[in-house]
Parts: structure tokens; sequence; C-alpha cells
């Protein structure tokens, strides 16, 4: 039986609740496509108070908006503050 990776992008506020879901993509995509494809870039652009913390696979993101997502080591979930 062969299984597939998925992966998915959660954003939550600081107690975890949930407030926003990407699609899943296959665990093979890069986060980089993810943020072009998957809506997250458009989160930001339309709500400026989001803040995230990110790993390095989001460094785009990191970098196009470096006040709100500065890239962290261990870290792949975005969060609001």
């Amino acid at each position: 039986m062969r299984l597939n990776t998925r992966k998915a992008t959660v954003v939550t506020n600081e107690q975890g609740r949930t407030l926003w879901a990407g699609a899943f993509r296959p665990g093979r995509m890069r986060d980089q496509t993810a943020v072009k494809t998957a809506g997250i870039r458009d989160l930001f652009e339309r709500y400026p108070a989001v803040k995230a913390e990110v790993d390095a696979g989001y460094r785009g993101l990191a970098k196009q908006f470096s006040d709100r997502a500065p890239a962290a080591i261990a870290h792949n979930v975005l969060s609001l503050d």
C-alpha cells in the first residue's frame, strides 16, 4: 500500500484556535510554491495585522513581509497576534 504525504498551512491565534486553513497539497510541493498558490501571500496583503512565525521554507514570505513574518528556525506554523 502506497501512502503519500499531504501538507496544509493553518493559521491560528495565540490560543491555538484555527482562523484560516489552506488547501491540502502534495508533500513534495515546496513551501515557496504554497505561498503563491494557497493564498498565504494574499492573507498577508489583505490583513495588515497578520504576523507569523515561519521556518526557512517560507523565506520568500519572510523577505516580502520581514516585519511581520521573520523566519524562525524550528516553526512551520503561522499565527496571528
